[in-house]
């Protein structure tokens, strides 16, 4: 608990003193979890759907060998996510593929790295090209 009284979140993978805790956010998150099917969470705008989905990665990357794709539709929501990924986890093999990043560095920025943040386009293109 910080000195304001807020709650964080106490988790391994999990920069310390940075995500709130919140029950709804962990209620989702584990029913997700513990499902594992693929699953559309719809709540407004600000009110911690990426949160969520950083709950999710960091119980996924506790397993040793995933990596993760994180899929946004725009490029700002793309550079946005990952940014986010960034503050809160302690993971930094982090990258954003976007139309920007030249195809023939994406390859090796896929192995480099343990999530992947990028649009639907740019991973059908790259799936289409080999």
């Amino acid at each position: 608990m910080s000195s304001d009284g807020r709650l964080f979140l106490n988790h391994p993978l999990i920069k310390e003193n940075t995500l709130e805790e919140r029950e709804y956010q962990l209620k989702i998150s584990s029913e997700i979890l513990k499902n594992m099917e693929n699953t559309l969470v719809v709540l407004p705008t600000g009110v911690g759907k990426t949160e969520i989905a950083i709950i999710i990665i960091a119980e996924i990357l506790m397993k040793k060998g995933p990596k993760v794709l994180f899929l946004a539709p725009t490029r700002p929501l793309v550079l946005q996510h990952r940014d986010r990924l960034l503050k809160y986890l302690k993971n930094e093999k982090i990258v954003a593929l976007t139309g920007n990043v030249d195809p023939d560095e994406r390859g090796l920025l896929w192995i480099e790295n343990d999530i992947i943040v990028s649009t639907p386009q740019v991973i059908r293109n790259d799936i289409i090209s080999g």
